[in-house]
């Protein structure tokens, strides 16, 4: 773990745990200069272990061996880039047939197929402890008391985790660094009706809550009108964009502005919320991320391009110049002064991006209050369908006939600046039933 290794290894998990907690936050006062030698060590060393025990990393890492045998990352943006197909049609080539004992276990996971290719994965226990340790990051910036009780409404499988009672447990804290009066952990299924969700909120009376922006949205909408207000002391959301005006609607119904974090299931954390700002920092200790343009060369700040990482503890099946298929902005300085790469905006999925006859590229900013005003509906999406039409899916809150549908294809079409082909259809359910994700808009061409 090069920089980020411990002098003396405490032989107790939750000793090294609590060792590798409080250097992670010593870390958090070094230079940016002194961040980026020691992540290009780890970067080294994951590229001599994916060399020496990773056949396709033989080939693939071609580049970053010199003429006498020495690896350098001088050549690093001359290693193609991993895209999800190749990782998928690759499989077991990408496993390491040696992984250090010091890593522990290596198990197996999947991706949701969100993207509609579902990705399985080794990955080793080293990779899930760091992944706790920047989780107590987040908890730690964002204010979070492990003695207060916290709230989760997430994907869980069918009939578990289910509405009236949900999951109970006697604490959410990390347990390397649980308390001795621990506050309790409430878990539900986000498959659960909205109107439900709001009844066990109020029911529990939990200080955190935790969930998708989509849900915490479409819950805050729910509500917002009501005279009995449903307030927390700390909002965390996760596994989708985070859009400022969803982030507007959470803060002013809930009463706090939501810590987002980036993650991917395959990689871990990639960057957590600033304490201090919107922005997002990248945890430079566990990942290593690149932004692209289309040519696979580095992008400006201010400039949009695809997201590309390489998560520097899973030895088990290294992931190295991985493209997530996201779309993000680096930005230049945040306010905290702490010595992360700065992401001033995360767009979202490529698939989301509308793409129009002539090369014209997209990505739309709808505004939920137009969606309400117009057609009042429970939850909308726009999709893409052809070159030049667009389809609005409506899970209706009023009845139909009472919808403005032209005055939606007047703000749409004034939105977008062209003439549209606008149809739309009526849905009992948006969201993926696996997944509980919900996306606003989406290119189906």
């Amino acid at each position: 773990m090069s920089n980020y290794d411990l002098d003396e290894i405490p032989q107790h998990p939750d000793e090294w745990m609590r060792a590798m907690v409080q250097q992670l936050e010593r870390t958090e006062h070094a230079t940016p200069a002194q961040q980026i030698a020691s992540q290009n060590n780890l970067r080294l060393e994951l590229v001599r272990h994916s060399i020496a025990t990773v056949p396709t990393y033989r080939k693939r890492l071609k580049p970053l061996v010199r003429a006498n045998g020495e690896i350098s990352l001088d050549g690093w943006l001359d290693v193609p880039v991993l895209k999800r197909q190749d990782a998928v049609e690759l499989g077991d080539r990408l496993v390491s047939t040696n992984v250090p004992d010091s890593h522990g276990e290596v198990t197996s996971s999947a991706t949701s197929g969100s993207t509609r290719i579902p990705l399985v994965f080794n990955v080793t226990q080293l990779h899930y402890t760091m992944w706790s340790c920047i989780s107590a990051r987040l908890h730690r910036w964002h204010g979070l008391d492990y003695c207060k009780s916290f709230a989760t409404i997430h994907g869980y499988s069918h009939g578990e985790a289910t509405w009236p009672q949900g999951l109970k447990n006697d604490s959410w804290a990390i347990p390397a660094l649980r308390p001795d009066r621990p506050g309790q952990f409430h878990c539900l299924n986000i498959n659960t009706p909205v109107d439900h969700q709001i009844e066990w909120l109020r029911r529990i009376k939990a200080d955190y809550l935790h969930s998708f922006p989509s849900n915490l949205r479409a819950v805050a909408l729910a509500i917002e009108d009501e005279e009995e207000p449903l307030k927390f002391r700390g909002i965390v959301t996760y596994a989708e964009m985070l859009t400022p005006e969803t982030r507007s609607i959470i803060t002013r119904v809930f009463g706090c502005n939501p810590g987002d974090c980036y993650s991917s299931k395959e990689c871990g954390y990639l960057a957590l919320q600033s304490p201090s700002s919107d922005n997002w920092l990248v945890q430079s200790e566990v990942t290593f991320l690149e932004i692209l343009d289309e040519h696979d060369r580095p992008c400006e700040p201010g400039e949009m391009g695809r997201v590309v990482v390489t998560p520097l503890h899973n030895y088990a099946q290294p992931l190295i110049r991985y493209d997530l298929g996201d779309l993000a902005t680096f930005g230049i300085n945040d306010v905290s002064g702490l010595p992360f790469p700065v992401l001033s905006k995360i767009h979202g999925r490529t698939r989301n991006l509308f793409r129009f006859p002539g090369g014209i590229l997209i990505q739309p900013d709808f505004m939920t209050e137009k969606f309400r005003h117009y057609l009042n509906p429970k939850q909308w999406q726009v999709a893409q369908v052809g070159e030049t039409t667009l389809e609005i899916r409506i899970v209706p809150g009023c009845d139909p006939s009472e919808m403005d549908t032209q005055g939606m294809d007047r703000y749409i079409r004034d939105l977008l600046g062209m003439d549209l082909t606008i149809n739309y259809k009526l849905v009992t359910e948006l969201k993926n039933p696996r997944t509980g994700k919900h996306e606003d808009y989406i290119c189906e061409i």
